[in-house]
């Protein structure tokens, strides 16, 4: 997956803290994009792409984050600088919650 932001290094911190993602290149100044693999090699990468336009509308595609303690993660996210958009249950009666990643990213908490 690809997320466009207009400060990547912004968008490096944040997502490798929330995911455990690894980091293959440290971040350099300027890049056009920088990505973040799955701890072990695994199948999940995210690529950070810098874009000059800030977001300015829901996303179309976003990240679905699933945990077993939706509160504790929620907390956790927020030390990183997310904040919270709303809590709900799902159609499939999961409880979720929407946060936004620091540059406003949505994306979803669902717990198992």
């Amino acid at each position: 997956m690809t997320l466009d932001c207009v400060d990547v290094k912004t968008a490096a911190i944040f997502w490798k803290a929330a995911l455990g993602y690894d980091e293959p290149v440290p971040y350099a100044d300027g890049a056009q994009f920088h990505g973040l693999v799955s701890p072990g090699g695994g199948l999940h990468h995210l690529t950070l792409q810098s874009v000059k336009e800030p977001k300015d509308v829901k996303n179309r595609a976003h990240l679905d984050l699933f945990v077993d303690d939706l509160d504790s993660e929620v907390s956790r996210l927020a030390g990183l600088g997310a904040r919270t958009l709303e809590e709900h249950n799902d159609d499939g009666g999961y409880r979720t919650a929407v946060l936004a990643d620091p540059l406003g990213n949505e994306f979803c908490v669902v717990q198992r």
